[in-house]
């Protein structure tokens, strides 16, 4: 049986926004404490048992080639059909699946060796919107999103993968990430499902970092979800260490997962602790001076200044790697949404 949505509790919240006397402001009005706790508030369906709630937002986080679009495909058969995914009991819902990146072929194809591993057939309560070579804002998406939705009503809406929805901001910009963040918790609020989406680790030695800072870019991304599962190589081939970090439930204890293709399997046989060590590497090719020197004597976007690093041969995440270096020795500063160098500062 597919569950109903989750009880409109938001619009309740925001039905009596209005202040006596003044025009409505479309923002909830200030209320005493105990006439809050006094009202009867529905707590929303666990669409990951003990993981995330409707209408929340979940970041599944891994290194490059980590199998992350292969664990998001899962975790759509898994509520779609009500299956256990990654050990986790689910709630059977309607759901979407956003593809930013697969070309259709390759999506389909995927779906259908999930499928055939789970056991099951594709359901019919799984939707796909196949969107490569459309990637943009989730701001700008979402009006088609709900015009082509209309009063179905997901449980799950999985966008994958979200750095596509960046359209030029920088991942390592506090301010460009908050508004990415808020996109999606506009998604949530709009269509009432919880929201989960993949993003990559940044480079360098995963086990030196906390879980929650080995996801790329600006901290906020790491911290703005309800709950983050970050997926961490172990010394074993094609094992990982699977930590969460939630907001709204009781800890989970991490423990080890292994790829099976096409599934990521839940294996209790090993040590979660057993991080894998990465060995220093050749010397670096690029120092931060190297990018400093593409930044003249005007301001210049992060894109603009990528694209001159790129000509001297400096990748994209080389690139923002020692452009945070920079940030953090203070040798450059924003100028708006540009930036230039320190006054201090001559290359």
């Amino acid at each position: 049986m597919i569950l109903p949505p989750p009880n409109n509790t938001l619009a309740a919240l925001e039905a009596d926004c209005q202040v006596p006397g003044q025009p409505p402001s479309g923002f909830p009005k200030i209320v005493r404490a105990s006439e809050f706790v006094a009202r009867l508030i529905i707590r929303p369906l666990e669409v990951i048992r003990g993981v995330l709630y409707q209408m929340g937002k979940m970041v599944y986080g891994g290194p490059s080639k980590g199998n992350k679009t292969w664990v998001l495909i899962d975790m759509a058969l898994a509520v779609a059909t009500g299956g256990k995914w990654l050990g986790f009991e689910t709630t059977k819902g309607n759901v979407l699946y956003i593809n930013l990146e697969l070309q259709p072929f390759s999506s389909q194809h995927r779906l259908k060796e999930v499928a055939r591993a789970r056991g099951c057939a594709v359901p019919d309560n799984l939707h796909v919107w196949n969107l490569r070579g459309h990637s943009c804002p989730l701001a700008e998406l979402l009006p088609e999103l709900l015009r082509q939705i209309g009063d179905e009503q997901y449980v799950l809406i999985i966008v994958d993968p979200i750095y596509k929805t960046m359209a030029g901001r920088d991942e390592n910009d506090a301010g460009d990430i908050g508004e990415v963040c808020n996109e999606i918790e506009a998604v949530a609020v709009k269509t009432g499902a919880a929201i989960a989406f993949g993003s990559h680790f940044a480079k360098g030695n995963a086990s030196q970092k906390n879980a929650i800072d080995r996801i790329s870019g600006s901290g906020v991304f790491a911290r703005d979800p309800d709950a983050i599962l970050t997926a961490t190589p172990l010394a074993t081939e094609g094992t990982f260490s699977l930590e969460l970090t939630l907001r709204d439930f009781a800890p989970v204890d991490k423990f080890g997962v292994r790829w099976e293709y096409p599934l990521m399997v839940r294996d209790e046989a090993l040590d979660p602790n057993d991080l894998k060590q990465v060995k220093p590497g050749r010397k670096p090719e690029h120092s931060v001076q190297d990018i400093l020197c593409c930044i003249g004597s005007e301001p210049i976007s992060s894109g603009k200044w990528e694209l001159a690093c790129a000509n001297k041969g400096v990748s994209h995440g080389t690139f923002y790697t020692l452009k945070r270096q920079a940030e953090q020795d203070k040798l450059i500063e924003p100028d708006g949404k540009n930036w230039k160098l320190k006054a201090r500062y001559e290359p």
